[in-house]
């Protein structure tokens, strides 16, 4: 499991095991989109998760996920990106053995400037409204999932080698298990 706010580091970490370590990614993301596309909403994605999250449980997403990972069953390591709540770790610590949790932090400045260079649909460009997009993240759990129930964390602060450096280092001191 991967974790973390907007713009940390979450998907070079996916990169990383993906083009390094040659292991399956899953985007939560992706089972959000599936929702969002199929019940045609005519919200942000934002406030579609939110939403969900107020009338179906924090763990409504994992749920779906749960039909989807059969699929996978042929792998023998999966990460999956971009988890949002406690509710939604337990589920999958319900559900597989040896669940890892790596959370990925960098700060607000950092992020909002990552941010500001991507672009798409849901890119911001006001700080202002990159702070609010933050706080409705943290209401649904990420910062509490990040502080109490991460195996670990790491800061990304620095150039992309220096982060890979870092997870590698993680790897090889047997934290991360694969």
């Amino acid at each position: 499991m991967i974790t973390g706010p907007s713009c940390a580091g979450k998907t070079s970490v996916c990169d990383f095991f993906e083009k390094r370590r040659g292991i399956k990614i899953i985007h939560d993301s992706s089972i959000v989109k599936k929702r969002y596309e199929k019940e045609k909403v005519n919200s942000s994605i934002l406030d579609f998760v939110k939403k969900e999250y107020e009338t179906k449980g924090k763990k409504t997403f994992a749920e779906d996920f749960l039909s989807y990972a059969k699929i996978f069953n042929e792998y023998d390591h999966l990460v999956i990106e971009g988890i949002r709540s406690v509710e939604e770790l337990k589920v999958f610590r319900e559900n597989y053995d040896d669940v890892y949790c790596l959370g990925i932090f960098a700060d607000t400045k950092t992020r909002f400037e990552r941010n500001k260079s991507r672009g798409g649909r849901e890119h911001i460009t006001d700080y202002d409204k990159f702070i609010m997009r933050d706080l409705i993240e943290y209401s649904f759990g990420v910062s509490t999932l990040m502080a109490e129930y991460c195996d670990k964390i790491i800061v990304n602060e620095s150039s992309v080698e220096i982060f890979y450096d870092e997870i590698e280092k993680e790897i090889e001191k047997k934290v991360l298990i694969f």
